[in-house]
């Protein structure tokens, strides 16, 4: 990952971003940051991001939206080549 302290110093504006539109897309996020002049890399601003959205979210149990199984590598049950009932 790329340092992210630079990107840290936009934090302050990016928890305000996010407690006024939640859903707001981390791409809309960076290029707000980069209409202020925010000139880092992509890797850290994400970063710093994640970590101000997990800060921002409820726990679990409050409506987190990290809840289901296909989070952060957990995988579904099954085994590889097991029927997949999917509905895309």
């Amino acid at each position: 990952m790329g340092n992210s302290g630079y990107a840290d110093t936009y934090a302050t504006e990016v928890e305000s971003w996010l407690r006024a539109d939640p859903a707001i897309t981390t791409a809309e996020l960076l290029r707000r940051a980069r209409a202020l002049g925010y000139i880092g890399g992509k890797s850290a601003y994400y970063e710093m991001v994640h970590r101000a959205r997990d800060a921002a979210l409820p726990a679990v149990g409050e409506g987190h939206r990290r809840e289901g199984p296909t989070d952060r590598g957990e995988r579904r049950p099954g085994l590889p080549g097991d029927p997949v009932a999917g509905t895309w």
